[in-house]
């Protein structure tokens, strides 16, 4: 498809290509994951790094690749992309709320919970002042290197 209206997009300086995360369960197949090229090729979620992570990757992966394993609750698992939506918009202004967040349980073929969040809701907010106490705390914990 691409190749048949690169002309025409061309011409008109659209740039037409596209990433994106593609996610559900067809029927009673097991649910899937596919993070999709422009090209048209595509990664999927595995068990070592079982999400997926679109954009800006540098400033929210590391909270990802701490907290997130295939057993957790998606409840957790939400909880987690939060941090790491916000730890993204922190850092880097191109990214920035609403977070759109999708919860879909395995054979329920529907999303029954979708919700936005904006920056100045009572969510966000609260899991900033938590992240930022929590890293404080283990701040405090850590030993002190030694000094001279």
């Amino acid at each position: 498809m691409q190749d048949l209206h690169r002309k025409t997009r061309s011409a008109s300086g659209v740039n037409a290509e596209t990433t994106l995360i593609l996610a559900g369960q067809v029927g009673t197949e097991a649910p899937e994951i596919f993070l999709i090229y422009p090209q048209g090729n595509f990664i999927t979620a595995s068990d070592a790094t079982p999400y997926l992570q679109i954009g800006e990757t540098k400033y929210g992966k590391p909270v990802l690749d701490r907290l997130v394993h295939a057993e957790q609750s998606l409840t957790l698992a939400a909880r987690v992309a939060l941090l790491s939506l916000d730890g993204t918009a922190r850092s880097n202004l191109s990214v920035a709320a609403p977070f759109e967040i999708g919860i879909y349980d395995r054979d329920s073929l529907a999303l029954p919970d979708h919700f936005s969040l904006d920056a100045d809701s009572a969510e966000v907010r609260h899991a900033q002042s938590a992240m930022n106490q929590a890293i404080a705390t283990v701040l405090e914990q850590l030993d002190s290197f030694p000094h001279e």
